[in-house]
């Protein structure tokens, strides 16, 4: 199915080679990651899931501006390709490294490795995660990935945390793939609950009382902790809040620093990143109060029904109470009653609230040289399929489903001398923006871009979903983009415009189209995001949903940055066996 290794795929192309890679035995990468799918406890249940290192989530890795590292990626899977990502880094200077399917690389095949390049430039710093990016891996197989600031961080705190958001489904990576792209389509339903750093309390059933736990995060009484929040979710936008708690302060969104803002409840989608303030409360705050521990209560938006979660906010009793004086909450067990009521979605979420903590050159309006505008909208004919501007992307192809599937990485056709997939940008220019050959996005380095996302009412030839809408969180790889804002309807020049007033806008990799009705009129446009972004990183990368299974039926674009003089100039990959699928891919040391 859709993650398969797909041998036969490739090898009918005659571009599958099992010769011994050129091995540099000098050669030690920084870190290892294995990825494996294993039977294992989850939220209570037992799953074969796909894993880094053996948990959920993989191991946090911390890195610091300014160096170079070497991840080594074992693909430990017997029947799966898989990859990983890099989610927020630009990976300017190693494209080839970005760890996109079909695009960037090669899939690591069953029992090889791939040895990553990172190269953290000096202004790179904050949350960002890895994944994988293959079918449905990454709803499990992800990790944070922090980049730290080798100076004096400009916000003042005592500590930090990080918190994992992911969700519970009682399928494996397979099933919800051969699912969700058959003829007609099988759901399998919403996500049982969120999961906040591997941990929650399953309504599926509990057959594994061990990993049935609600997860704690410990604190200090009296202190500042900075929490990294980490949207690793699948499908459902996250709302919650701390008991008992004032507001958080954001101070961090996709790795830039913002100046703060105080918000009663976050939110996040998949994709997205925050970093915000938490003060804790004082020994006579948690005296008056007679207890250690606060409910963080966690609800999805946008979808179907509201699906509640809790983790722990843990006091270490540093006051020194007497035991029978504090009450402690269990950890296996929710709450009888909620303890807070949140609102519903928040549509304009932080909209024209964030702003650069430093001048980040933001484009003018007068320098941006076109607009691209990508049409988001599902078609349902049995099966169900999202376009970009008639554009339906997949890494591998499903039956006989209208999917633009590439048979060589775009990527690795270039480094190869191919034309197939190199992109007419004139013709594009024609087309709204879309290479009508190659159903690639072309642009030139130099230009600024205004990429305009809007959301349209959904096709429905069988009558089932007429004129649907959902909530995406879209992502860009290849380096960041400056968030315009966005609003209801249709949209208008006029109205994005009137809203940057005295605005500066920030620097972000991931930001949300919202719906504001669940249903419209089909081919009606409802909802809007626009990004004005400089093109500098010459490869070849994609935009698209965040949401996996959003992701799998095909709402994804290509957009390849800079001709092929541009890209080759960039470097030819420093590994071996990069340019064939079936080996070993080598790092070496420059």
């Amino acid at each position: 199915m859709y993650s398969l290794p797909i041998p036969a795929f490739y090898l009918a192309f005659g571009i599958c080679s099992l010769a011994a890679p050129v091995h540099d035995a000098s050669f030690t990468p920084d870190y290892i990651l294995h990825i494996t799918a294993q039977n294992i406890g989850i939220g209570g249940i037992q799953r074969y899931t796909t894993v880094v290192n053996g948990t959920v989530p993989g191991p946090e890795l911390r890195l610091t501006s300014g160096e170079t590292v070497w991840i080594r990626v074992y693909n430990d899977i017997p029947d799966r390709n898989t990859t990983i990502h890099w989610h927020g880094l630009a990976q300017a200077v190693s494209p080839w490294a970005d760890g996109t399917p079909m695009v960037s690389q090669w899939p690591i095949p069953p029992h090889h490795f791939f040895d990553y390049r990172l190269v953290i430039p000096n202004d790179t710093f904050g949350t960002y995660f890895y994944h994988s990016h293959v079918g449905f891996q990454s709803s499990t197989a992800s990790g944070a990935l922090i980049i730290e600031d080798p100076g004096i961080p400009p916000y003042a705190y005592n500590d930090e945390r990080t918190l994992m958001f992911q969700e519970l489904f009682n399928y494996t990576d397979d099933q919800v793939e051969t699912r969700i792209t058959a003829d007609p389509l099988v759901w399998f339903g919403e996500t049982n609950g969120f999961l906040v750093n591997g941990d929650t309390i399953s309504d599926y059933g509990v057959v594994d009382n061990a990993t049935a736990r609600l997860n704690t995060i410990e604190v200090e009484p009296g202190k500042m902790y900075r929490l990294r929040l980490v949207g690793a979710t699948t499908l459902s936008y996250a709302s919650f809040a701390f008991e008992g708690h004032g507001g958080l302060e954001i101070i961090e969104a996709d790795g830039s620093y913002t100046t703060p803002v105080s918000v009663d409840v976050m939110q996040l989608g998949g994709g997205e990143r925050y970093s915000v303030l938490l003060h804790t409360k004082t020994c006579d705050e948690l005296r008056e109060s007679g207890k250690l521990d606060f409910y963080m209560q966690l609800e999805s938006r946008t979808r179907t029904y509201v699906v509640t979660n809790y983790a722990l906010l843990r006091y270490h009793n540093s006051c020194g109470f007497p035991e029978n004086a504090t009450h402690r909450l269990s950890t296996t067990s929710y709450p009888a009653e909620k303890p807070l009521d949140l609102p519903p979605v928040i549509n304009d979420f932080l909209n024209h609230k964030l702003e650069p903590l430093f001048p980040n050159d933001c484009p003018t309006a007068d320098e941006v040289n076109r607009r691209v505008i990508l049409n988001a909208q599902q078609t349902e004919n049995g099966y169900y399929i999202w376009h970009d501007s008639n554009v339906s992307w997949s890494e591998t192809p499903v039956g006989s489903q209208p999917y633009t599937t590439p048979t060589t990485p775009y990527l690795v056709a270039l480094y190869n001398d191919q034309e197939a997939y190199l992109p007419d940008y004139d013709a594009a220019i024609a087309s709204g923006g879309v290479d009508p050959k190659t159903k690639t996005f072309p642009a030139k380095i130099g230009e600024v871009l205004e990429i305009v996302i809007q959301n349209i009412g959904s096709i429905s030839v069988h009558n089932q979903t007429p004129g649907a809408l959902e909530a995406h969180p879209w992502h860009a790889h290849g380096g960041h983009f400056y968030d315009l804002g966005s609003g209801a309807g249709a949209w208008s020049a006029d109205v994005m415009e009137a809203g940057l007033i005295g605005k500066n806008p920030v620097r972000r990799d991931t930001t949300m189209l919202f719906r504001y009705n669940e249903t419209t009129q089909p081919n009606e446009k409802s909802g809007w995001r626009v990004w004005r972004l400089r093109v500098e990183n010459a490869g070849v990368w994609m935009v698209h949903c965040h949401w996996l299974q959003h992701m799998i039926q095909g709402m994804q674009t290509v957009w390849v940055f800079g001709d092929a003089e541009h890209v080759l100039r960039v470097g030819r990959p420093e590994v071996e066996g990069y340019l064939a699928y079936g080996r070993d891919v080598v790092g070496r040391r420059s």
